[in-house]
């Protein structure tokens, strides 16, 4: 109906924003040969993501991330069998292949690297050495506080002098433990978050440039879940495996070799529990890895419902809809009450 009242003023220029992303072959075909045999013959720009809707054209100017990638015959690319990125026959810029060659050989591939750390390379080694230094300082505290108890011999005998000592020790170490430790949780914090934002701003390039028929396929509400609270909850999981899982490595590694120093057998024991708590925190990881997903899912769908509701509000009152949506509201809130507490 549009492209009908488009073409009813006879205008010299047609401008066709992806309008065939939602045909089939076929039909897509007998809309080409329409305009093709249009009497005034107007001026076509076909905007497509379908190589079969330009490879007519006179010319195609293709794009990638808003540059210029090429502009060229699509008829003698055709002939000389050109090799093109998105199924698309077309020479690309060498200026643009020098960028995405360096965008490969930087690691700009998401397959080899999906969080996108490889930027951070140089935060995540700092933010360990930091580890490092908290866990060894946490380790020493409890070794201060026994020499000190060890100056306390009774009552009027205590060792002032060594006492006083210990304690300036242990201040020395609860201080440099407290900075270490916060320089640590800024460098997590800004990789986990400078890397969530990454994430977004990717998510949403790759959105719009997505077809309608994709767009309109999914609802709107899930679109929103994935790239805000997925995006979240991705954060919170990056954030706390920084934060948990090089101190947690550390101070068993540091347990144990204090516990050598002074128990062999007692350190023996918590070397063979050590492998068994690592194989049941995998066996409970891998049977929640399935909830978290019909988590996600039931989020989105929820996030859906209720735009839809808010955005359609006159519409829902028109038609005294209130109490369904309520029910629907209700029955998808205990779905993801339930997948949530399964999740967890």
């Amino acid at each position: 109906m549009t492209i009908a009242r488009a073409l009813a003023g006879k205008p010299e220029i047609i401008l066709l924003d992806d309008s065939a992303s939602a045909l089939d072959l076929a039909t897509e075909a007998a809309l080409r040969g329409a305009l093709r045999s249009l009497p005034w013959h107007p001026t076509l720009v076909v905007v497509s993501q379908r190589a079969s809707s330009v490879l007519s054209a006179e010319q195609i100017l293709v794009l990638d991330d808003g540059q210029m990638m090429g502009l060229g015959n699509p008829q003698r690319a055709v002939g000389e069998k050109r090799d093109l990125p998105g199924n698309l026959l077309f020479p690309v810029s060498e200026e643009r292949r020098l960028q995405m060659h360096k965008a490969k050989k930087t690691g700009g591939d998401p397959r080899k690297d999906p969080a996108g750390l490889k930027p951070f390379l140089g935060h995540i080694l700092l933010s360990l050495f930091c580890a490092l230094i908290t866990v060894i300082l946490t380790l020493e505290i409890p070794v201060l506080t026994g020499q000190a108890v060890d100056c306390i011999l009774g009552p009027g005998r205590v060792d002032f002098p060594g006492l006083f000592a210990v304690l300036r020790r242990m201040a020395v170490v609860v201080a440099a433990t407290f900075f270490s430790q916060w320089i640590m949780n800024r460098l997590n914090n800004y990789i986990t978050y400078r890397v969530t934002c990454n994430m977004r701003q990717q998510a949403f390039a790759k959105m719009i440039r997505l077809p309608l028929r994709d767009i309109d396929g999914h609802s709107h509400g899930d679109y929103m879940s994935r790239i805000v609270t997925d995006a979240d909850v991705f954060s919170d999981g990056l954030l706390m495996g920084f934060t948990q899982l090089f101190t947690g490595v550390l101070t068993i590694v540091g347990t144990i070799g204090f516990m050598l120093n002074i128990s062999v057998p007692i350190a023996l024991v918590v070397i063979l529990l050590t492998p068994v708590s690592l194989l049941m925190a995998k066996f409970i990881a891998t049977r929640t890895y399935a909830m978290f997903q019909l988590q996600a899912r039931r989020r989105g769908e929820q996030t859906s419902l209720v735009e839809e509701m808010i955005e359609h509000k006159k519409v829902v009152r028109l038609f005294n809809y209130e109490r369904e949506a309520q029910k629907a509201f209700d029955a998808g809130n205990e779905l993801l009450a339930d997948s949530s507490m399964k999740a967890t």
